[in-house]
């Protein structure tokens, strides 16, 4: 289902204001000047929080509200759902732990799966942590059995097992390793792999090898209650509020992440 978050409209912004930026001055005022006129037109949703550091300065740029239907305004704390620039994590903590020589790019992913749960192959060849990590594993962009009962939060309840019986009898239609092909299942399984091997949770996974390091103390999965204060809401392509997603076994897309912290 399309979904518009506030992070897809920031991401066009930034491109978008591109040519205010050059290598000996950043006109900040400008850029929010230009972003208020996109917001008050409705072109990028209800509103918008940009980041620009060029070295000699980091500035937090808000404007607009954090909800089409309420008057909370947009600042540095803001929280936003990140959808799938969450597969990024996802492929720090794998290149993280192949520095540590915990496990390597070749691997076969059925290593690092329960017992009695297969990987398709084809032309006896094994989909690898590597192919799931750009898209050539052959995987579909979601598995065949994946039939949301609500639309609205369509991840909710794809079940561990729904997800294993599909790896297990599922025929590739084409070669290992050969035309990409995006797929949030891959990553989503390399995701959960991933934590499989570490002995814990996905988000504590991403705290520890990441977050902490980095100093993001307010990056999470799990929103606090004073977190939920801060966060923002998506909209749908009609610019109607939607509600936030659960990522129980594909995780993948479900980071909210503090823009202040990029900074």
């Amino acid at each position: 289902m399309p979904k518009l978050t506030k992070l897809v409209a920031l991401t066009s912004s930034l491109l978008l204001c591109s040519s205010l930026l050059s290598a000996a001055n950043i006109d900040t005022k400008l850029i929010e000047q230009h972003l208020q006129t996109r917001v008050s037109e409705g072109s990028v949703g209800v509103g918008l929080v940009v980041a620009v550091v060029d070295g000699k300065q980091d500035k937090i740029i808000a404007v607009g509200k954090a909800n089409k239907t309420n008057s909370m305004a947009l600042n540095k704390s803001s929280l936003f759902e990140i959808g799938s620039i969450s597969k990024t994590f996802t492929g720090l903590l794998l290149a993280d732990m192949v520095i540590k020589g915990e496990l390597n790019l070749d691997d076969p992913v059925s290593k690092y799966l329960p017992k009695g749960v297969s990987m398709p192959t084809r032309n006896d060849k094994q989909i690898t942590l590597l192919h799931l990590a750009t898209h050539t594993s052959g995987l579909p962009r979601l598995p065949t059995d994946f039939k949301p009962k609500d639309m609205t939060n369509p991840y909710a309840d794809y079940s561990v097992d729904m997800m294993y019986d599909f790896l297990s009898n599922y025929h590739l239609p084409r070669d290992i390793g050969q035309t990409p092909e995006y797929s949030n299942l891959g990553v989503g399984l390399l995701g959960h792999v991933l934590a499989l091997k570490a002995g814990k949770s996905y988000e504590d996974l991403v705290k520890e090898r990441i977050l902490k390091i980095l100093g993001m103390d307010n990056t999470t999965i799990t929103i606090s209650a004073a977190q939920q204060k801060q966060l923002t809401t998506g909209h749908d392509v009609s610019g109607n509020p939607t509600p936030h997603w659960d990522f129980p076994t594909l995780p993948e897309q479900v980071l909210y992440v503090l823009l202040a912290q990029i900074c």
